[in-house]
């Protein structure tokens, strides 16, 4: 589980501290404030681990222009290095991305700080052009911190492998939607996951893939409506996200999910049941959760979850976060049980734009 993070010259963030973090943990502020690029920092840093550099997509996922590769500068001031860091028990994984102008390629190094020794190692990772082409790289294993005997089990490969990040435009990416429900559909899950989406949608319970009628041998995902096959096409951009939301729940396993704007396109009765069921996936697959939003709704329904002090406590944390914007400083405000009434008061007037 990830306990703390540090974030330093990475996109719009020029720098980040956070900490305390729990199984279930809620950033909260208006737009523009940093919350999905913290996301993209643990993702992308967490990635280089996984054996999978996708650095290069980082840019490209949020523009259909070209974006070079100093844009992951806070400021494009490439004389700093870009620095993440991230805690999970007595080991420490992040990146440094340093640019050469001489050759005006990026450089992005692993780091492992092992608490217990402790001893840091920097590994070389991946070379990118200015236009973000890798011309080198260096796969990363865990094999090579095990042989060096730092504190690296399969527990840490698990989560670290297990990653997941889903954007709220993932709601558009059909394949993608219908390989998990395949995966389903292998493990013998689909009756389990069609009562899920009926329960919070009314629809779902009975689906099959079956040839489209304008492709009989392209067989594509339907749920059955009064017999009617209802493609994935046709669905509503809250349902499909929802859909992608309750899947990869299911399938994620002692690691980590990413949430960003967990309301979007959602209607607040979906979301009355789809956050419970979330939490409760979560717990049972021994999940973390990072999650974004900008709804004070959403934040409520959360504290409905964990209504109970003691559980509270033990599973939830609530952050409310604000940025600077000349300075870049972003800033993890944790609600607590002393400051309850004035991280309500601060939040409000920061969503509302009051004085």
């Amino acid at each position: 589980m990830i306990e703390n993070l540090k974030i330093e010259n990475f996109k719009g963030i020029g720098k980040c501290d956070g900490d305390d973090f729990s199984k279930v943990n809620l950033f909260i502020g208006k737009n523009n404030c940093g919350k999905s690029t913290i996301l993209e920092a643990i993702y992308y840093t967490l990635r280089e681990f996984g054996g999978r550099s996708e650095l290069a997509q980082i840019l490209a996922r949020r523009s259909n222009v070209y974006s070079g590769a100093q844009e992951l500068w806070f400021n494009y001031d490439t004389k700093k290095i870009v620095v993440t860091r991230f805690r999970l028990g007595n080991v420490e994984l992040g990146l440094n991305l340093l640019f050469d102008h001489a050759s005006s390629q990026i450089h992005s190094q692993n780091v492992i700080f092992d608490k217990a020794k402790p001893e840091e190692y920097v590994i070389d990772g991946t070379y990118y052009s200015r236009d973000f082409e890798t011309t080198r790289s260096v796969k990363f294993t865990f094999d090579y911190l095990q042989d060096r005997g730092t504190l690296v089990d399969q527990n840490l490969k698990n989560f670290v492998e297990g990653i997941t990040l889903l954007e709220s435009n993932s709601k558009n990416d059909i394949d993608s939607i219908e390989r998990v429900l395949g995966i389903l559909k292998i493990d013998n899950r689909a009756g389990e996951f069609g009562e899920y989406l009926c329960d919070v949608f009314g629809i779902g319970k009975d689906w099959e893939f079956v040839p489209h009628p304008n492709r009989l041998r392209e067989f594509r995902a339907a749920f059955y409506n009064k017999g009617t096959p209802l493609f994935l096409n046709g669905f509503g951009d809250g349902i499909r996200y929802a859909i992608q939301l309750i899947t990869r729940t299911m399938l994620t396993k002692d690691s980590l999910l990413l949430i960003e704007e967990l309301e979007s396109n959602q209607h607040v009765e979906s979301l009355k049941k789809l956050i419970p069921l979330l939490v409760r996936l979560s717990q049972e697959n021994n999940v973390q959760i990072f999650a974004t939003t900008q709804n004070p709704q959403v934040w409520r329904l959360f504290e409905h979850e964990f209504d109970d002090d003691e559980r509270r406590d033990k599973f939830f944390r609530a952050f409310h976060v604000t940025r600077d914007v000349a300075s870049g400083t972003v800033k993890l405000l944790p609600q607590t049980k002393e400051n309850a009434d004035e991280f309500w008061t601060n939040l409000d007037k920061d969503l509302s734009g009051g004085p």
